[in-house]
């Protein structure tokens, strides 16, 4: 691997340059800070009743919609360990994950990233791992180089990753809805994710439908999607039709509580990371 950074592409929307891996793996975090006008639990959050279910394999490769380009990111940190992440294909060979699962609790990039498209566990009765596709990532570029602690870093915590292949062509990616208010206008509209949570049954996704975005603030949508260490990276989308899901955010963070007694979990809204999205998809 090397750490060195490479130009990105001149544009006056992005002057960030892409950190270069040699191959792919990623993780996740629950929020552990304090920010304006809310305190908050180093917990995640299941918020009320445990709203998620386990999509099947086949509902999530079924041809003709979606839902295959989501998957769980595997990550190795410089120092050996590994974690992992959610993440979901918004162009032929990129994807969108929050930018702590690429990073270390120091800021350092991690040292490999593998991208499993639909992993859904093993084939019954073996143990051959079941996905849709794989790629490894090369380099990616992230909102922000420190680990986020607080509402200021979290609200720059996405990354936008590149991968070796253009796995989107097996998987499909997934488009945007309108933008343009800083995040605002995603408060109280309802959203759905798919993600890898950590207290989920080893490698398999679950899913939470219906619930919705709650408040803007700080820079930072707030929902009451039920989301648990691991779905970190989880792209929230909204659904046309099967074949037609826009991402709206990025899911970063769990256990935000407010002054008035509320409690949320935590994203950034498209509108922060779109202009990379749409520099690296070329459209």
């Amino acid at each position: 691997m090397t750490n060195a950074n490479q130009s990105a592409k001149n544009s006056s929307r992005q002057s960030r340059k892409p950190h270069l891996l040699a191959a792919a793996l990623v993780s996740a975090t629950s929020f552990l800070s304090l920010a304006p006008g809310m305190f908050t639990a180093a917990k995640a959050e299941v918020i009320g009743r445990d709203d998620r279910t386990t999509p099947s394999y086949d509902w999530m490769t079924r041809p003709g919609q979606q839902r295959a380009a989501f998957g769980q990111l595997e990550i190795k940190q410089q120092d050996g360990n590994y974690k992992s992440c959610s993440f979901v294909m918004v162009g032929r060979n990129i994807g969108l994950t929050a930018a702590h699962c690429v990073m270390d609790r120091e800021g350092k990039p991690v040292s490999q990233v593998k991208a499993f498209a639909a992993r859904h566990g093993n084939y019954p009765g073996t143990t051959v791992p079941r996905y849709r596709a794989m790629a490894n990532m090369d380099w990616f570029v992230r909102g922000t180089r420190v680990y986020p602690n607080n509402a200021a870093t979290f609200a720059k915590d996405w990354a936008v990753i590149h991968l070796t292949t253009n796995m989107g062509d097996i998987t499909g990616w997934i488009g945007n809805v309108g933008y343009g208010s800083g995040g605002k206008d995603l408060a109280g509209q309802v959203t759905n994710y798919i993600g890898y949570p950590g207290d989920w049954p080893s490698r398999t996704p679950a899913m939470h439908s219906g619930c919705r975005f709650t408040r803007f603030s700080a820079g930072m949508i707030f929902h009451e999607c039920d989301t648990t260490k691991g779905t970190s990276g989880s792209g929230m989308y909204y659904r046309v039709a099967d074949d037609n899901l826009r991402v709206q955010a990025v899911n970063n963070s769990e256990g935000w509580r407010f002054s008035d007694g509320s409690r949320a979990n935590g994203g950034v809204p498209l509108d922060t990371f779109m202009p990379t999205v749409k520099l690296y998809r070329g459209y």
